[in-house]
């Protein structure tokens, strides 16, 4: 799911996912889904067998027809008598089985002729989704599998830019969907650099062979290297505005062993902030998780195996206050190792650190990098993303 929403937004298109934090078959989570369909032009509906069987699922579409979206099935596993629900017989499909480059491609292509033969879309303006203040937080997962299922995502209507300039006129802020970024793959320049001497002097006390595979000090707001779900890129710095679905920023690019990130942040008095790398689905069995929860001036060990929150919490002297600078550090280390630091860069020595070797379920991970706030805002600099031979 995340990698066809990723190809959709790299072609210009602004995508709304329900998240995860709202837990499936309460009043929020189906007010979030309504709202998300009611603003949309269309609906991408994943299909599988699990998705077939989801009476979630069935609804969704329902509540999209009676609202006249356009449905677009993508066919991600089983077949034609496994994975379509009769409400969508009669819709061709995109393909995405065997040669998942064409399906998308082909799935793109359809929208954008939907949109440009429904070109009068407009959203409802009680329904409409009006944009925060800028303050400085951050948003959430965008995504969320239903009971472990397949979702739809919802496809908003002021999508790929040539199509924006020709079919819609202007609307006011109130008027606009959440945005989100474009999403592009580390160009060359940017491989393989080496880490700056402060930076390196710290991080090298804990990893070997430290070097920088990408970066991103915000000062352009289409960087198109993070998946912006509530936030803001302005004056140098992401801003994420915390509410309570906790919505997030997420990096694009997903992290192996031997991989991590550095970052700079500044969180308001009342934030409750979480950092942290994850795999699969919040709840699941399978969903793994390791970072930090930071509310109250503390650093709470934020790390889930098997859907149960656990792990101890950090050491060192470094007392965290609200409206100052600080940096983290978190890296999947080989052997199913995990370790974050978060120091002041201003006195490197008052340092919180916490490291752990995890069971055998932690090896060969694709981890995503998630930022994301429940209250008060947290302003993002100075982005790196690093990959290092080893630990000390």
């Amino acid at each position: 799911m995340r990698k066809v929403a990723s190809f959709l937004r790299d072609q210009g298109f602004q995508i709304w996912v329900d998240d995860e934090r709202l837990m499936p078959g309460t009043p929020e989570w189906e007010e979030s889904i309504e709202n998300g369909i009611k603003q949309s032009i269309a609906v991408v509906v994943l299909l599988s067998p699990d998705s077939k069987e989801s009476d979630w699922v069935r609804r969704e579409i329902t509540y999209a027809d009676q609202f006249d979206k356009g449905i677009f099935p993508a066919l991600l596993r089983g077949d034609k008598e496994t994975s379509l629900p009769l409400r969508l017989v009669t819709h061709q499909y995109a393909d995405l089985r065997k040669n998942e480059d064409a399906g998308l491609t082909s799935l793109a292509s359809a929208i954008k002729r939907y949109i440009g033969a429904n070109a009068s879309f407009s959203t409802p303006e009680a329904e409409t989704i009006s944009k925060p203040s800028i303050q400085r937080k951050m948003p959430s997962r965008s995504w969320m599998l239903v009971g472990g299922i397949i979702l739809a995502l919802f496809v908003f209507g002021a999508l790929a830019t040539w199509i924006s300039d020709r079919i819609y006129a202007p609307q006011s802020p109130a008027d606009q969907a959440p945005h989100a970024t474009e999403i592009v793959e580390p160009t060359d320049s940017t491989e393989s650099l080496p880490l700056s001497s402060t930076v390196s002097e710290f991080i090298s006390t804990y990893l070997i062979d430290a070097i920088i595979t990408d970066t991103d000090s915000f000062d352009t707001p289409e960087t198109g290297k993070w998946n912006i779900i509530n936030g803001t890129v302005e004056n140098g710095m992401l801003t994420i505005l915390g509410n309570a679905n906790y919505d997030c920023v997420f990096y694009s690019q997903t992290f192996s062993a031997g991989q991590g990130a550095v970052i700079d942040f500044i969180y308001s008095e009342d934030a409750a902030v979480e950092f942290f790398l994850d795999e699969g689905l919040f709840g699941d069995e399978s969903y793994r998780r390791f970072g930090v929860y930071i509310e109250a001036g503390r650093a709470h060990v934020n790390e889930y195996g098997g859907g149960n929150k656990d792990g101890s919490g950090f050491s060192g002297s470094l007392v965290l206050k609200p409206e100052t600078t600080y940096s983290i550090l978190i890296a999947y280390l080989p052997d199913a190792e995990l370790l974050q630091v978060i120091w002041d860069p201003s006195d490197p020595s008052e340092t919180l650190s916490y490291r752990e070797t995890m069971d055998s379920s932690w090896f060969d991970l694709a981890l995503t990098y998630f930022v994301q706030a429940g209250s008060g805002t947290v302003q993002l600099d100075n982005f790196l993303a690093i990959q290092f031979s080893g630990a000390r």
